[in-house]
């Protein structure tokens, strides 16, 4: 049960619950975003830098999904889990998600079917969830070995959108 109660629609700033329904279009406005709504006008902006962050850019989404599902599962947020291994089903089917899922710092590189690339991006997703932000040189090194400054920028945006959900969530007990 959520520490702090969802408002209702009739609860919600007009022009914010329509941002929201057109957002969850068939689907119920998520709880987050329902508390999320307690504070309109940064809700209004945080929406558009959470969809940019999201979009393809020097990193495509699939590659960003699997970052957001890896740092949500690592931090134990079932809501932003559950959202986004549905949307990375969607792009890479079920066989992926479980490649994301299993895959750690600890795999053997023989044991997986992610490309050089996804394993430095979730070595590096998992080193700085598990280690508050600080990865070792060794990682940063790899990371760049596969990515240009850019990427890597767009990575570690992705890492700390879903650091900062997932801890919404936690706190808000979701």
């Amino acid at each position: 049960m959520s520490r702090i109660l969802p408002p209702t629609d009739e609860e919600i700033r007009e022009d914010i619950l329509e941002i929201l329904k057109d957002r969850f279009r068939e689907r119920e406005i998520t709880p987050t975003y329902r508390i999320f709504a307690i504070t309109p006008d940064v809700l209004a902006k945080f929406l558009p830098l959470r969809d940019e962050i999201m979009q393809d850019g020097a990193i495509n989404m699939g590659i960003k999904e699997m970052l957001a599902v890896k740092v949500s599962l690592l931090n134990q947020c079932n809501p932003c889990s559950i959202g986004h291994i549905r949307r990375l089903k969607k792009i890479y089917g079920d066989e992926m998600v479980e490649e994301v899922a299993k895959f750690s710092v600890e795999s053997d590189e023989g044991e997986t079917k992610l490309g050089d690339k996804e394993q430095a991006a979730l070595i590096f997703a998992e080193e700085a969830v598990l280690n508050r932000g600080r990865v070792r040189e060794e990682t940063f090194s790899r990371l760049m070995a596969y990515f240009s400054p850019k990427a890597v920028v767009e990575i570690i945006e992705v890492i700390c959108l879903y650091m900062f959900l997932n801890t919404f969530n936690t706190l808000l007990d979701l």
